[in-house]
């Protein structure tokens, strides 16, 4: 077989790209009536602002679910998968244009 450089077989597509943001406000009151750190408050502010994010991926319909069956002698398995496109933070600070 030789080999055969000229890329027919590779295909481009244009992607439309979303960003989703979510955010979440401290007042000076709140960090000075909490009881735990401020690592151990970013900690949960971080887990709140992943959580809103799943929310509105799943709103929005940005996430494929597929699922598949495994069926043997003895059992019957299904694999459930979830997937969305997502990029380094780097890559979406530069097209957020966030420095």
């Amino acid at each position: 077989m030789m080999y055969n450089d000229d890329f027919s077989n590779v295909q481009t597509h244009a992607v439309k790209t979303k960003i989703v943001t979510v955010q979440q406000t401290v007042t000076e009151f709140w960090l000075e009536n909490m009881s735990i750190d401020k690592k151990q408050m970013e900690d949960v502010i971080k887990e709140k602002l992943a959580n809103e994010m799943a929310r509105i991926l799943l709103k929005e319909n940005l996430i494929l679910f597929t699922k598949e069956s495994h069926a043997g002698p003895d059992k019957f398995d299904t694999i459930y998968r979830a997937r969305c496109y997502l990029a380094d933070k780097q890559d979406v600070a530069l097209i957020a244009n966030i420095k």
